[in-house]
């Protein structure tokens, strides 16, 4: 593929480099670059390059200290390292929950028979029976260990999150 050139190029190059694009270049120039679609397309692309490269060079660049970019890094390696650490802590958490759960359990079933037999009741109840006859105190406590079940979970995971978020 050949790439397409024209003779004048240079000329719109050498105009946009020294200022003096569109305003001040010749208007043979201007002319030929509106009727040349390489001159034109060059035009458009080197007076960009040339206008950000002004706009650079008028705002001076601030780079931090060699002490800030070390502070930053270790702040950086610091923060990865501790949320690599909390990985086996949350795994931990999880199982301590789940042996917890498992005790409650087990503790009901062996210390309390007649606790379990009636949570054994309610729930063969609650697939057979309707709403209306069931017992009010049976259905408050229901609902309340129920309600229990669903929200305390929820409640540790959030209290849990924002100690997490605190510590940062």
């Amino acid at each position: 593929m050949t790439v397409p050139e024209c003779a004048r190029e240079a000329e719109i190059v050498d105009a946009i480099a020294a200022g003096q694009w569109p305003d001040a270049a010749p208007g043979t120039l201007r002319a030929h670059a509106a009727s040349c679609p390489v001159c034109a397309d060059l035009a458009l692309a080197a007076s960009a390059l040339h206008d950000d490269a002004a706009i650079a060079n008028q705002v001076p660049m601030a780079l931090p200290s060699a002490g800030q970019v070390w502070w930053r890094a270790e702040l950086r390696a610091r923060h990865e390292a501790s949320r690599l650490a909390q990985r086996p802590v949350l795994a931990v958490q999880v199982v301590a929950a789940v042996v917890v759960l498992a005790a409650l359990v087990t503790g009901i079933r062996s210390l309390a028979p007649e606790a379990w037999a009636w949570l054994a009741r309610t729930a063969s109840g609650a697939r057979t029976v309707s709403l209306s006859t069931i017992e009010p105190l049976t259905l408050a406590l229901v609902l309340a260990v129920g309600l229990w079940l669903v929200l305390g979970p929820i409640a540790l995971y959030m209290v849990v999150r924002a100690d997490r978020q605190g510590g940062r």
